[in-house]
């Protein structure tokens, strides 16, 4: 598989946190924020890691076809689509596609400009997989 996280030999193909985009690292280390065992409102610990994890596949997949964050089209947003159902099965897709749909919203959030290619075929993509639409919103 081209875009499984790990290569033939079991080492872990996904970029460190400091190796992806500003934008990219700028939301892991919001992600990883938000699993402070201090704070009553704080996300699991594990599922932050999943979110961290997620963000590093993107960065790992944008390495692969030479884009960033800020350059990826309403195309690349159906190849995309393409490589995670390729990639995996069961609820990572969707999780995968879930998360990097979050990290445009929360770009968009901080400027209004910022493109959002996923935004289009949101609601498509989560078709594919209707038991686990429900649990998009």
């Amino acid at each position: 598989m081209k875009f499984s996280e790990k290569s033939e030999n079991g080492n872990n193909k996904l970029p460190k946190t400091d190796d992806c985009h500003p934008h990219i690292e700028s939301r892991i280390n919001a992600r990883d924020r938000q699993a402070d065992p201090d704070d009553p409102d704080a996300i699991a610990e594990s599922s932050a890691r999943k979110y961290i994890q997620h963000l590093r596949w993107f960065q790992f997949w944008l390495d692969e076809y030479e884009l960033t964050p800020d350059n990826v089209t309403s195309g690349d947003a159906v190849q995309l689509s393409r490589d995670l159902t390729d990639a995996y099965n069961g609820q990572t897709p969707v999780s995968r596609w879930r998360e990097i749909h979050r990290f445009y919203r929360a770009r968009r959030r901080i400027d209004p400009e910022y493109p959002d290619p996923l935004e289009r075929h949101d609601t498509q993509y989560l078709t594919k997989h209707p038991r686990l639409a429900v649990s998009a919103a």
